[in-house]
């Protein structure tokens, strides 16, 4: 048995096809991708002529369901405006700009395909927007940094008011001869880690590759950033670090230029060092720290400091989840990759470690290249477009924020990333119609957030004979009320629908019709078009989402718009510029709607 479709109609100013010489700007001008739900099919008659232009067609994809259409746009509409409204129509399955792709940036070092972490916070997708600066400086606080090895000697700090290796202090900042840091352990001028050959004396050098290992050098790996400045600050010896020398770390690294301290290090509370990190976020300087191995609820010290330049970072692993060792819970705020991290040791080698300390140098290279792209953020800036850009995987639990995402940080900070705006509803009034005894069928509504952002919903009625279809969400999301008229006579009847919001809070009064014929009428579905004093305003070439109501289950609805006939329930269409009219009619009853198409 063949199928009965729905038309869809299109009263729309026809677009060439072609494109442009040249490079065109993502995404595509002139069209969006409207995907049709099952049910509906494409116009049975090409859009109104413009000039004698081809329309563009609809799009031979092997996918079930309706068709999908390229579908034209008037000269000058934006894209992600159009293409956002229409998805909010209950006949469209989603809309979308026309997007043009490029192959995501991928550096040369050989072992980078072992660098799951790198995937897992979409550093590639990063990269395409920047993938560091040399401006940019990040102390690695720990136990010391080999100056030696091949994928860290182009990205060391250098002292520039530094001489080297003259006996003299040649910058006045009361250390001689700091030429890529110093070691507070043993007071040198020498940051290099000292020991016997162990995970403890390669620990910073570890931290110090995932940061900003050099890339796309063709040797071993890449860190966070490609481009960066490591400043070797040794504070940790074989037996750990003292409280004053880690205080004094700090402090040197602030007082010389870092933007950014990664701290992978943790142990006991302290005055002292608490005052250290307090002086740096004073100064501008963020301040990234391991939350701790224990598995224990909580973020161990530093980490737990509540001061505005701490992050306190837990450890995900290749599944999304948080590392069964990895501390969590209140004061945790980040997730990053601390599993069979693969980063640098002794000179020439490469070591693969696990810990919150692989964790928080995924942070910092992040922030690295924030800063990279936008040198004058604020900490209070970093810190936002890192949380803000976080992951949220369904596996991962335990951290406030969820897990870094690099390109989604850096999307946020170019402004291709939406903030959450208001909360927006599909239409302004919920109309509900039932039998005497019976349960009415459903009504929805379509919620989103200004931007196209997401946000979470509350929804909550005040009439305990109505009942919604869920009771919270994330945007953009449908939620769907119907009205139990078992226990009520026929009459009118009204309620309320608060909607509550991070983006906002919606009141939508409900009209519910028990028993009595409602007149038929034609309703706005989705957010293309807008009524105002009694006139459809419409943007022209842009689809708007039509529903009858009013009429008895079974009626058959006959629609014109403009000309063009269609048949069922809802019809998606678009109008060419200057006044239309709509008309949808029953064996019995007949609305009529008046459009106003507009620039």
């Amino acid at each position: 048995m063949s199928k009965q479709w729905m038309t869809a109609p299109l009263v729309a100013l026809a677009l060439a096809c072609g494109t442009s010489g040249g490079r065109p700007p993502a995404p595509v001008q002139g069209e969006i991708l409207v995907k049709l739900k099952a049910g509906y099919a494409a116009p049975t008659q090409a859009p109104v002529e413009a000039a004698g232009t081809a329309a563009c067609s609809q799009v031979a994809v092997a996918e079930e369901g309706g068709p999908l259409l390229r579908w034209p746009l008037p000269e000058g509409a934006s894209p992600e405006e159009v293409a956002a409204r229409a998805a909010l129509d209950p006949a469209v399955e989603y809309a979308e700009p026309i997007q043009r792709y490029q192959s995501a940036r991928r550096p040369n070092d050989p072992r980078y395909r072992e660098q799951w972490a790198l995937q897992a916070i979409s550093a590639e997708q990063a990269w395409d927007v920047t993938t560091g600066s040399r401006n940019t400086v990040v102390a690695v606080v720990d136990s010391g940094i080999n100056l030696a090895h091949p994928d860290l000697r182009a990205n060391l700090w250098r002292n520039p008011g530094e001489i080297g290796n003259n006996g003299v202090d040649d910058d006045g900042n009361g250390f001689v001869d700091d030429l890529y840091g110093w070691d507070f352990v043993d007071d040198t001028a020498d940051p290099s880690p000292k020991g016997e050959d162990s995970p403890e004396t390669w620990h910073g050098s570890h931290v110090a590759g995932t940061i900003g290992a050099d890339g796309d050098n063709r040797k071993g790996i890449t860190g966070v950033a490609w481009r960066v400045q490591l400043m070797a600050v040794r504070a940790l010896g074989p037996g750990g670090g003292r409280a004053d020398q880690i205080a004094t770390a700090i402090d040197y690294a602030v007082q010389n230029g870092a933007r950014v301290i990664n701290a992978s290090w943790g142990g006991a509370s302290s005055e002292t060092i608490k005052r250290a990190i307090a002086r740096a976020s004073r100064a501008g300087v963020l301040f990234v720290a391991a939350a701790g191995n224990d598995g224990a609820s909580g973020a161990g010290f530093p980490a737990s400091l509540k001061l505005p330049n701490v992050i306190a970072v837990g450890a995900s692993g290749p599944d999304e989840a948080l590392a069964d060792f990895s501390n969590h819970g209140r004061g945790v705020h980040v997730a990053a990759p601390g599993v069979s991290i693969l980063s640098t040791t002794a000179t020439g080698r490469y070591e693969t470690l696990d810990g919150t300390s692989m964790a928080a140098p995924h942070v910092s290279g992040l922030a690295a290249l924030l800063l990279s792209a936008a040198p004058k953020l604020r900490v209070r800036e970093l810190r936002d477009l890192i949380f803000k850009g976080c992951d949220q995987p369904d596996a991962l639990s335990g951290v406030e924020y969820g897990r870094i995402n690099a390109a989604r940080s850096l999307a946020l900070l170019t402004g291709n990333a939406p903030d959450a705006g208001g909360l927006v509803a599909s239409k302004s009034t919920i109309v509900l119609r039932a039998r005497p005894g019976h349960i009415g069928r459903a009504s929805s509504v379509m919620l989103r957030a200004e931007g196209g952002a997401t946000a979470h919903w509350t929804a909550t009625i005040d009439q305990p004979w109505l009942s919604l279809s869920a009771p919270e969400g994330d945007t953009p999301s449908r939620v769907s009320l119907k009205a139990d008229a078992t226990a009520l006579s026929a009459g009118s009847y009204s309620a309320t629908l608060d909607v509550k919001s991070d983006a906002g809070e919606l009141k939508l009064p409900v009209d519910v019709s028990v028993g009595s014929k409602a007149k038929l009428a034609i309703e706005l579905r989705g957010g293309t078009c807008a009524m105002v004093d009694g006139l459809m305003q419409a943007r022209a070439g842009a689809p708007c989402g039509l529903s009858a109501t009013g009429f008895e289950e079974g009626e058959r609805l006959r629609w014109d718009i403009d000309g063009q006939p269609a048949t069922g329930e809802s019809v998606v269409a678009a109008f060419a510029l200057g006044e239309r009219r709509v008309t949808v009619t029953t064996d019995t009853d007949v609305a009529t709607l008046q459009v106003a198409a507009v620039r």
